[in-house]
Formats: C-alpha cells, structure tokens, sequence
C-alpha cells in the first residue's frame, strides 16, 4: 500500500527549506495524534494528553474519550 509519508509529503508541494521541513514534521505529528485518538476509540479507552489543541481539533471530526491534564 501507499504509506501515509508519501501522501502527505507529496501534499505539501515542491517548496524546499526549513518551512517545508517544519509543516511535515507537523503534519506527521498530527497524523501521530489521529492514530493514536483512532486507536483508543477502537478499543473504547481514553486518551489522557495535555496536548489539548490538536485532541480537541481531532475529536470535532470524530468523537472518543479524552481527558486533557495540565503540562
């Protein structure tokens, strides 16, 4: 199958630098994120995170169990 790398790597154009480097790295993160929120609504657990911004974006578009702590 196509690697999720690949796709995202190819969405982000053929801008060179550090930008680039830095939105890929960010993008990876989140997919990182989803996986992880993905995963625990599966098996019916809680992601306990102080990652607040990202679970909070992910959880509008598909909802499961988070609690967020203080860094």
């Amino acid at each position: 199958g196509v690697r999720v790398w690949e796709i995202m790597s190819r969405g982000l154009g053929h801008g060179r630098g550090a930008r680039r480097r830095r939105v890929l790295v960010l993008a990876i993160r989140l997919v990182n994120d989803v996986l992880i929120a993905l995963s625990a609504r599966s098996i019916g657990a809680i992601v306990v995170t102080n990652n607040a911004r990202d679970f909070a974006a992910i959880r509008e578009v598909r909802p499961f169990a988070l609690t967020i702590v203080p860094a």
